[in-house]
């Protein structure tokens, strides 16, 4: 069987140098809003679903709350595991696939960790396993781009480059048939210049009440930042969405 663009991506060495200087602080601003958001008590029960290296479940965890975290690339989940403790567990998995029925007060999906698939019906597989997992009212964090921003920014900037160290990323951007695009050409010394790619659904906020709908659950709540501003389609950088199990 081929496999997906993201199950060589996310494994590799470039990937993590590419995006190591993710910005943590803003992702720490994120978890200390929502905690607080959602009047999460000691000891809630949170699902981070494609947590990567777990940054977001750690910081979750550091909260008081007991936290599994689950990502498809088994690399991101081996440095992971080192911070775990009887309140942090991290697994490989498959967001389309159940991992627990009606367990969890909050499943979380951060850092825009969803959309990754070609066909909507996989992406609705994916949205059905993080309702599974829910408890009867419980939340769905959602944290996506804002797809009209995204639009925006690849016709101001298609093409860039980015250096790290002796490596060189020569990056193109386009969105194609629903999908935003990003080509990854790596130049790494000597060696053989070696091409990867991101795909990732241009979903706005209709697709998602429509697809979280049919999972069972309501938008109740969406946000245009970290900091929990509102949603403007012209300006906000984020779509960050709150949805109910029913």
């Amino acid at each position: 069987m081929n496999k997906e663009w993201f199950d060589t991506w996310f494994d590799s060495e470039y990937y993590h140098l590419l995006y190591k200087h993710r910005n943590d602080e803003e992702a720490q601003l994120f978890i200390d809003n929502m905690v607080a958001h959602l009047y999460l008590p000691t000891h809630a029960k949170v699902f981070d679903l494609a947590c990567g290296k777990g940054r977001h479940s750690i910081m979750l965890n550091k909260h008081g709350l007991d936290v599994i975290g689950a990502d498809l690339s088994d690399n991101s989940i081996s440095y992971a595991k080192q911070f775990e403790n009887d309140f942090l567990q991290f697994y490989v998995h498959d967001m389309r696939n159940v991992i627990r029925t009606n367990y969890f007060d909050v499943v979380m999906n951060c850092f825009t960790s969803f959309g990754y698939f070609k066909h909507r019906h996989q992406n609705e597989l994916a949205a059905t396993a993080m309702v599974s997992a829910a408890k009867k009212g419980g939340k769905i964090v959602v944290d996506f781009i804002n797809s009209f921003k995204g639009e925006a920014v690849i016709q101001e900037q298609s093409d860039f480059v980015v250096h790290e160290g002796s490596i060189t990323f020569l990056i193109r951007k386009k969105l194609e048939n629903g999908l935003f695009i990003k080509d990854i050409e790596v130049l790494d010394g000597n060696n053989a210049p070696q091409h990867f790619m991101e795909s990732v659904q241009a979903f706005y906020l209709d697709d998602f009440k429509a697809m979280f709908a049919k999972a069972g659950a309501t938008l109740v709540e969406y946000f245009g930042d970290y900091q929990l501003g509102k949603f403007e389609e012209a300006n906000s950088p984020r779509l960050i969405m709150i949805f109910e199990k029913n």
